[in-house]
């Protein structure tokens, strides 16, 4: 694989607190791990056969043809979620404060346009401060 072409690696915690590895718009979970490598495929597995291999962290082998369109919403929602409950835990701002730091992330335009709801940010349980 030629590391100038490389591409960006993310991750971001998906429902159930499952670790997802983000590249390129796709989200990918972990299938196994096996010395140094880790096994990825696409978090769309019924339908995407996408796959990718991590080695020490750095993409090594992949097989990126993707059966359907990118997550781009779904994963800056789930970014918006990790911001929040990182906040929550590490600070002492009020969940109000917390929300609208963390919701100044997401491009509200660009959302609609993704066909993002916002609404699924309901489920995020924030500790209340003591």
């Amino acid at each position: 694989m030629d590391p100038s072409t490389t591409p960006t690696i993310t991750f971001v915690y998906g429902k159930g607190g499952a670790r997802n590895a983000v590249i390129d718009g796709y989200r990918y979970t972990k299938n196994r791990q096996h010395k140094k490598n880790t096994y990825y495929r696409c978090v769309e597995q019924t339908t995407c056969k996408a796959r990718i291999t991590l080695t020490a962290g750095a993409l090594s082998s992949s097989l990126p043809t993707h059966s359907h369109p990118s997550q781009d919403a779904t994963i800056a929602v789930l970014e918006v979620k990790n911001s929040i409950k990182k906040l929550s835990a590490e600070t002492d701002m009020t969940t109000k404060e917390i929300v609208a730091d963390s919701l100044g992330a997401l491009d509200f335009e660009g959302a609609v346009n993704l066909n993002c709801k916002i609404s699924s940010l309901r489920d995020i349980a924030i500790p209340l401060p003591t």
